[in-house]
């Protein structure tokens, strides 16, 4: 178990949104990593960089990037928008304290606990942040389907795959393991800030193979969701 990275920056500046991996990267989210990747058979420098990645796409889908952003309709906070509210009175069952309790499976720091009794997210670095977020991704079972996130995540991981499909997969993990109630602005917001990738085209917009009858423009259209009781077409074998 790792202990606190005292090497992790510890300013906090409110008003400059996260849009490079270099602003949450820390030893405490790569010993996440080290756990999980081998599970899923992809530790590789590019497989990091690719969950980097995808924390910094959630945090600009979230809340544009904000580490302290604070949602004035409901208890959500910070850079991922952790719900700070318990969901039954005078139970510990909010998802910020569902995410400590599961990143300290891993994590052993005092400001797990700290943030578990204050709810203070916003005071937290954006890479601790980002312990919050893997630490409750990798150690969930997505949809009460075992197996199901980490279909998710090697498909979203592997290399062979394409771009099209990697997005998809990134996509449907927000969906299905981080916001878990998508609504119509939601998915708006998604399709807005983490387009679907069309097909014949990479993840920079580049044509891979013109088609018959070229668009006139990009459609990156919604996620077709997956659903999860058709696990028969997945492989994943992790604690999910």
């Amino acid at each position: 178990m790792v202990k606190e990275d005292i090497n992790m920056a510890q300013i906090i500046d409110p008003v400059v949104p996260v849009t490079n991996v270099s602003q949450i990267k820390s030893a405490e989210v790569d010993a996440l990593f080290d756990k999980h990747l081998k599970r899923l058979g992809h530790d590789t420098p590019e497989a990091r960089e690719q969950l980097y990645q995808l924390a910094v796409n959630y945090g600009l889908v979230e809340s544009s990037g904000l580490p302290a952003a604070e949602n004035s309709e409901s208890s959500a906070t910070g850079l991922y928008q952790f719900l700070t509210g318990n969901a039954n009175p005078g139970m510990n069952d909010s998802s910020l304290q569902i995410a400590v309790n599961r990143a300290k499976r891993t994590v052993d720091s005092p400001w797990l606990d700290e943030v578990f009794t204050s709810g203070n997210v916003q005071d937290l670095t954006p890479a601790q942040q980002t312990v919050l977020l893997f630490g409750d991704l990798l150690e969930k079972t997505v949809s009460e389907t075992p197996g199901y996130g980490d279909s998710l995540f090697k498909t979203m991981l592997d290399t062979n795959n394409t771009d099209r499909e990697r997005r998809a997969a990134e996509r449907q993990l927000y969906l299905d393991a981080h916001h878990t109630d998508p609504d119509v602005p939601t998915m708006n917001n998604l399709d807005e800030k983490l387009p679907n990738i069309p097909e014949n085209y990479d993840a920079f917009g580049t044509v891979l193979k013109q088609p018959d009858s070229a668009p006139s423009h990009v459609n990156t259209g919604r996620a077709t969701l997956i659903d999860p009781n058709m696990m028969g077409m997945f492989q994943g074998t992790g604690e999910f």
